[in-house]
């Protein structure tokens, strides 16, 4: 079994992959490619052009995002422990929430793009880190429990606030480069106290 180790590692390289949506129209063009890759532990994407890409079933727990080029990745692997997309200069777009295990992420980081990154609080762990590039950028948070967090936040200039199930402290002490925090959803029921 070529792939049947602990520590496989594949590069795919992906360019103008799916169909960007167009709002300029009432049509839908939005059109997603999945990739399921299984038995690969580092999966590396290099983007050139437009992309919209999800992960499918993978067992992927390191993604590395490199490339010149623009990545929207509405999914991700479910076993997703880091995230490095430093290298990357182009707009990188990436909802996280589909990480399975409490406070599996440890770490999260983009490049030079306008980047957006959605998290959950259960899946990140409370002294992650998540860091941005240059760029305008925005980190999406949302809550599928309780959880008290002191995240290390460098590099993202808008927080906005989404779904919570349950009540979030969130310690700023380790926030640098943060401007602005928005509520994005009227139906959050739960408070969001942030502490310094």
């Amino acid at each position: 079994d070529v792939v049947g180790g602990t520590a496989d590692a594949l590069t795919l390289s992906v360019n103008t992959v799916g169909v960007q949506e167009d709002t300029t129209t009432d049509a839908t063009e939005l059109s997603v490619v999945t990739a399921t890759i299984n038995d690969i532990e580092e999966l590396t994407i290099n983007v050139t052009g437009d992309n919209q890409v999800s992960m499918g079933a993978n067992d992927a727990t390191s993604l590395i995002v490199t490339g010149e080029g623009s990545l929207n990745m509405a999914t991700v692997s479910t076993a997703l422990t880091s995230i490095n997309a430093s290298a990357a200069t182009g707009n990188i777009t990436l909802d996280t929430t589909a990480v399975n295990a409490a406070n599996a992420l440890t770490s999260i980081s983009t490049g030079t793009g306008n980047d957006t990154v959605t998290v959950d609080t259960d899946d990140v762990l409370a002294n992650g880190t998540i860091a941005a590039g240059e760029g305008t950028d925005a980190l999406n948070l949302v809550g599928g429990s309780a959880n008290t967090t002191q995240l290390n936040l460098t590099g993202f200039e808008t927080i906005n606030l989404g779904a919570m199930a349950g009540a979030q402290t969130i310690s700023a002490t380790n926030f640098t480069d943060l401007t602005t925090i928005s509520v994005n959803d009227a139906n959050m029921d739960e408070s969001v106290t942030f502490v310094n």
